[in-house]
């Protein structure tokens, strides 16, 4: 990868497998986090002369554990991607492969070398949700009403690709006042991952306590109903456990009965009330999303906003699943196997140890064993016949073809005789 002044030559793989390069102009001034990643925006022309935004995120060679957190959040990004081929929103006539508009979509990457780094999508005219609070203060009840239904959208994804986020705040969070892009993957896991906590104040002391350490959904969900009254309320988060609704529903701080008035975002006293933020959501909005293990997901979330669950692109399709997160863990081994000082005790991708054998479990209403998420699917074992043959038993058992066409012609020889016999007595 090289670049010079504003435009950056990039080099690097693509999602589809073969090796791409882009010419991009980057706006130095123009950076959505800090160290240890450099992310810088710009835009990249397309087809018929229009411009892409984009954004480009790498490290520092000299920070090692940098590029290994990099190298995990491509992992995911490219997990991502082919998840949504094969599941993601349903293609119309002008786009074969749709991308939830929700969710960054890694362009190119380069996981070789001190300095990994990764080419995404962006949003032109946007703004990190933390920057956009702090220059024009809360959102109003419809630009609220938006972000709440973008963000849901793109978690609603997210859930349909069995990743968890982890880490939503407003600075990882770009808004343009009608699409809210999610990005900074850097701390996502599958659903149901043992991780521990992502400790990153003053976010983090919201989420609801855990007796495990298993990723799930409710996550996501909980940080972003607490983003949405961040967003609203424009209270910091030290503030908002404070904020919880009363008997008529009205949500307001503490014990407070009737709002009050909230200081002026450039300093001096205003008359704005506090907003009642039941009158903006439909009601029962924010019912036991804040509650340990609460069960609600991004789906029902829209259900409560009354916005249509989107299409996708085919039916429930886990083996597209299957083959993204093959993908993913193929990425990983591969890493550990070319990295280990000593040859670990696992086979590298693709192969299998003498003997081994796993069977993917059929889906059922309870919880059954763990699916196995390591191998390539050329090498699973088809799924378990749902009417498989039980074998000879008390009863009559399968009668199969040829046996019954044999039994149907020996009928049918015997009724002709028959009639051949009577018709030729008759006639004595």
């Amino acid at each position: 990868m090289t670049d010079s002044g504003l435009a950056g030559g990039i080099d690097g793989d693509t999602p589809e497998g073969p090796r791409g390069s882009w010419w991009v102009q980057f706006d130095p001034e123009d950076e959505v986090s800090g160290p240890p990643y450099q992310v810088q925006r710009g835009t990249l022309p397309g087809p018929g002369g229009v411009a892409q935004a984009v954004a480009r995120k790498r490290v520092s060679p000299a920070d090692g554990q940098a590029a290994e957190d990099l190298r995990a959040e491509i992992e995911i990004l490219l997990t991502l991607w082919h998840a949504m081929e094969r599941n993601g929103p349903r293609p119309d006539r002008h786009r074969p492969f749709r991308y939830p508009d929700q969710l960054v979509r890694l362009i190119g990457f380069s996981e070789h070398g001190d300095a990994p780094f990764f080419l995404t999508t962006s949003l032109s005219h946007g703004e990190t949700l933390g920057r956009r609070l702090r220059r024009a203060g809360p959102l109003g009840a419809d630009e609220c009403r938006r972000l709440a239904a973008s963000l849901f959208h793109g978690l609603y994804w997210l859930q349909a690709a069995e990743i968890v986020h982890r880490d939503l705040t407003p600075e990882n969070i770009l808004w343009d006042g009608q699409t809210a892009l999610i990005f900074d993957f850097s701390h996502a896991c599958w659903a149901g991952a043992h991780r521990p906590h992502v400790e990153a104040p003053p976010w983090s002391t919201l989420d609801p306590p855990r007796a495990d350490l298993i990723a799930d959904f409710t996550e996501d969900v909980s940080r972003a109903c607490w983003l949405i009254l961040h967003a609203a309320t424009g209270e910091p988060p030290e503030s908002l456990r404070s904020w919880r609704p009363d008997a008529d529903g009205y949500w307001s701080r503490g014990d407070q009965q009737y709002p009050d008035s909230v200081p002026d975002w450039s300093g001096g006293s205003s008359s704005v009330t506090e907003p009642n933020i039941s009158t903006w959501f439909p009601e029962g909005f924010f019912a036991d999303v804040f509650e340990p293990g609460s069960p609600v997901v991004a789906a029902e979330m829209l259900a409560r906003l009354r916005e249509r669950r989107p299409e996708h692109r085919t039916r429930y399709d886990p083996a597209g699943m299957l083959a993204g997160r093959d993908r993913f863990n193929g990425l990983v081994k591969d890493k550990e196997w070319r990295r280990a000082p000593v040859a670990p005790s696992y086979p590298p991708p693709g192969r299998r140890r003498a003997g081994h054998s796993r069977r993917r479990p059929e889906p059922g209403p309870g919880p059954g064993p763990e699916q196995p998420h390591d191998e390539p699917l050329s090498h699973r074992q088809p799924p378990p016949d749902p009417y498989p043959d039980l074998g000879p038993g008390p009863g009559p058992g399968p009668v199969s073809g040829d046996l019954a066409m044999k039994v149907i012609v020996a009928i049918v020889t015997i009724v002709v005789f028959l009639l051949v016999v009577i018709v030729g007595l008759g006639s004595l």
